[in-house]
């Protein structure tokens, strides 16, 4: 993976048919709608007749909104000196962990559905491949800094030494995820609570690899947000995924 250090260079925009795409968003919506279609597909194939419209409309309009308002109070600092920029997302600036708002819509919306557990596994293969599309925009766009290292696969990030590609990283975890979950959910693993063993996966690896890889630039509640957002989520998850296994 040498090659690496010779073609990577950041790709912010796109000019298709005379427009500028910007290509992270591209890359959000391709996974949206991917996501969207296979989480159909996952309800068929389990056989669970539940319109998914709304749920999942709502799911993306709801997890936009946390993911810019956790960037937004991450980065405080800044906005709170330019309140103009707040609602200005389409220039960059969003937060994952804010998605968690989108989980809870998502439990809120489905509290009296008596397959609530059933639609949520069905939801988790289908996060990792919109998740796997949005990380390899991130990747194009040179989204997240590694540490400096002298590796075969190194990049040249910010034009001053060899970095961690620790997009790509992110890139590959979440494509591995989406192999390993559909393997799980077709073949009924974990069958009710893989939404939860997901919510534990998912913030364990993400906090290991900032913690080996990503480089600290400096904004020290940025940097340890990740770490103190993932261990909440994985304590909740645990806890749900005990909840679920002694009410089965």
């Amino acid at each position: 993976m040498i090659f690496l250090r010779m073609w990577y260079e950041p790709i912010q925009t796109l000019n298709i048919l005379g427009v500028n795409v910007q290509v992270w968003g591209m890359m959000l919506g391709l996974g949206a709608v991917a996501g969207w279609y296979l989480f159909d597909y996952n309800l068929w194939w389990r056989k669970i007749k539940f319109d998914s419209s709304w749920l999942v409309f709502g799911f993306i309009i709801v997890s936009l909104v946390g993911a810019r308002l956790l960037h937004v109070v991450l980065h405080w600092g800044y906005y709170g000196q330019n309140w103009l920029e707040i609602h200005r997302f389409w220039e960059g600036g969003m937060a994952s962990y804010g998605t968690i708002l989108g989980l809870i819509y998502v439990l809120i919306f489905l509290r009296s559905s008596e397959r609530r557990q059933d639609i949520l596994d069905a939801a988790v293969p289908s996060l990792f491949l919109a998740l796997f599309l949005a990380r390899t925009g991130c990747f194009l766009i040179n989204d997240h800094f590694g540490k400096l290292v002298d590796l075969p696969w190194a990049i040249n990030s910010l034009g001053d030494g060899l970095r961690h590609p620790i997009s790509l990283y992110y890139l590959l975890m979440a494509g591995l995820s989406f192999v390993v979950f559909s393997f799980l959910y077709y073949r009924k693993i974990w069958a009710g609570r893989l939404i939860w063993v997901m919510f534990m996966f998912y913030p364990f690896y993400r906090v290991i690899l900032d913690i080996l890889f990503k480089e600290y630039q400096g904004d020290v509640i940025s940097y340890y947000a990740t770490i103190v957002l993932s261990i909440c989520l994985i304590s909740i998850a645990f806890w749900r995924f005990m909840v679920v296994k002694y009410r089965r």
